[in-house]
């Protein structure tokens, strides 16, 4: 089935591009290996304001792991179903947050999100 490397979000064998990011589609996505704990700071439903916040905390020098908890029983890319968790090494938890935090204050993404505390 293939998926964007972009959002993640997965489309029938005859799609070649992702509706939302307009990317090239692949067969399997890269694994990466992640060395170090890692912590989930904020949630969001929309998987372009995923790939957004990935830009963005990528400019800042933090890396970001985006986890797909959406559901291959109801496949959607909208709503609490579609949910993407942004994670990042723990010592970059604080740099995130106050990237993302910034990012929703200047209006750059919509607050359509949560942050998660822990």
């Amino acid at each position: 089935m293939p998926v964007c490397p972009s959002c993640q979000a997965e489309y029938e064998a005859s799609m070649t591009r992702c509706k939302e990011c307009d990317t090239a589609l692949v067969d399997k996505l890269e694994t990466n290996v992640v060395s170090e704990d890692t912590t989930d700071v904020y949630a969001c439903y929309e998987p372009q304001l995923a790939v957004r916040l990935t830009e963005i905390l990528n400019e800042e020098g933090v890396e970001v792991l985006v986890r797909d908890r959406s559901s291959n029983l109801f496949p959607t890319n909208l709503g609490k179903t579609a949910q993407r968790v942004i994670a990042v090494a723990t010592h970059d938890v604080g740099r995130a947050r106050a990237a993302i935090e910034s990012a929703i204050a200047d209006g750059v993404v919509p607050a359509d999100g949560e942050m998660i505390e822990r």
